[in-house]
């Protein structure tokens, strides 16, 4: 499978992961916050406890979702989200089928910290990544997928 941007090591037991690009939609309420994000820096698995605002993470500083788009659209099987661990965060996962959210709570671990998703049956195109609470810099720091 070909990485678009860079290539990241495939999460043990998985085949190869793919990366994501960021779709800027900044303002509007329920669509994206910040700025398009090189999704180069974001399809790369990064090692835990990186710090949440090290260059190429995605960093919110309001509640507005970010909304990240899948490199040709395709089913999967998980998503591997390396998020800030001191904050809580909604994902949602969105197929052609169905969309499967998910409540991550802090882990009261700091810097980037990988959560493992079941993505839902369907071709997955769209994830989006809620800031619900914490110190109020919550912060994304890569995006795998894989089957």
């Amino acid at each position: 499978m070909r990485v678009r941007a860079g290539h990241p090591a495939p999460p043990s037991g998985c085949r190869r992961g793919r990366g994501v690009s960021f779709r800027q939609a900044q303002g509007v309420p329920g669509k994206a916050s910040g700025k398009v994000q090189a999704e180069k820096s974001l399809s790369r698995q990064k090692r835990d406890g990186e710090a949440w605002n090290a260059p190429g993470n995605y960093v919110f500083r309001n509640q507005l979702p970010a909304v990240f788009l899948i490199d040709g659209p395709r089913e999967v099987s998980f998503v591997d989200i390396g998020l800030d661990g001191n904050d809580e965060y909604r994902v949602a996962l969105k197929t052609d089928v169905k969309v499967k959210e998910y409540t991550l709570q802090p882990l009261g671990r700091n810097g980037i910290q990988r959560r493992r998703l079941v993505a839902p049956p369907g071709v997955l195109a769209e994830i989006r990544v809620f800031p619900i609470a914490g110190d109020g810099h919550f912060a994304v720091g890569y995006i795998v997928v894989s089957r």
